[in-house]
């Protein structure tokens, strides 16, 4: 009885695979690189174009908490990709070189 249910099973598998079919493949991570390099070129271009950022605007602006905000500034800072000052009053000052 149990081999006859699981053969019905596999045969209702069979039937229902060949209904299914996989049209684009492994494009997802490329697509999402993309759209990140895209947000971090956007970031980079919010910060050179305000100059003077208020940390919390620039968090909502990318639906960051303000300490992704600090954390990303520092580690762009630490690449070499901007240059400025993280004030005590929660701004950021770019510096162009």
């Amino acid at each position: 009885w149990r081999e006859e249910r699981e053969k019905k099973e596999q045969e209702e598998y069979e039937k229902w695979k060949t209904s299914f079919s996989v049209s684009v493949e492994g494009s997802g991570e490329a697509e999402i690189e993309q759209e990140s390099q895209g947000l971090l070129d956007e970031f980079i271009n919010y910060l050179k174009t305000h100059k003077v950022v208020v940390l919390e605007d620039l968090a909502s602006a990318f639906k960051l908490r303000v300490q992704d905000v600090v954390n990303r500034i520092k580690a762009l800072e630490s690449m070499g990709r901007i240059s400025g000052v993280l004030d005590d009053r929660g701004k950021f000052i770019y510096v162009s070189k």
